[in-house]
């Protein structure tokens, strides 16, 4: 997901890098990979992106629409420093976080914020359960995932999903909502109640208990 803009006359494609989460300017064509400041950052070939904070304010103000009005880019650099505040307990390792405090029912349609903020990769957290079942170790991975779908569309909404030894066919609980703050809420009773105390998770009599719960 991205939008198109030109920056240098070229046409380049105004993301963030998936890895960090950094705003940058995603490569088009081959050719674009000899343009000043345009970096290798991928296994493959075609993986070459601008980095926004390696512009100078004159450089950024070249960046336009592809009609060449102005985008205003100097605020969506530091949307980093919006991360919307979340309870987590120790035992859970946080892989992925761009969840902002923004909330999607104030932005309007045109608002850029739905490029940067608004994707299918906001929040993956796991933890790593153990047992000791008849002599030998058992292990499961507990995942929690959080992203906006469609991505990018001022009409979607997020999904929060529950997902056990990686199986995504059949998450173990999930809830949609529009509002950022019921996802934050939902989110940390999973953390809290459905989750706490971490304990090896029998799955058949989890599902009987605990309905996956949908919501416009």
């Amino acid at each position: 997901m991205g939008k198109e803009v030109i920056y240098n006359g070229q046409p380049l494609t105004l993301t963030r890098f998936w890895a960090t989460n950094e705003p940058c300017l995603w490569i088009r064509e081959p050719e674009q990979r000899q343009m000043p400041k345009m970096e290798f950052v991928g296994g493959y070939p075609t993986e070459f992106c601008i980095f926004l904070k390696n512009l100078t304010p004159e450089e950024l103000a070249r960046i336009t629409l592809p009609d060449g009005s102005p985008i205003d880019i100097e605020d969506k650099t530091m949307g980093y420093l919006n991360i919307q505040p979340l309870r987590i307990p120790p035992n859970w390792t946080i892989k992925l976080n761009k969840l902002e405090n923004i909330d999607p029912e104030t932005l309007a349609p045109e608002d850029e914020n739905w490029l940067f903020a608004f994707n299918e990769d906001i929040i993956y957290m796991e933890s790593q359960i153990t047992r000791e079942q008849n002599q030998q170790i058992e292990e499961q991975k507990l995942g929690i995932d959080l992203g906006w779908y469609p991505d990018g569309e001022p009409d979607g909404k997020f999904i929060l999903q529950a997902i056990l030894n990686e199986d995504w066919d059949d998450p173990l609980m999930k809830f949609s909502s529009r509002s950022k703050d019921e996802i934050v809420k939902t989110l940390e009773k999973w953390l809290w109640e459905d989750f706490m105390p971490v304990r090896f998770i029998d799955e058949e009599y989890f599902h009987k208990t605990h309905r996956i719960k949908l919501k416009g």
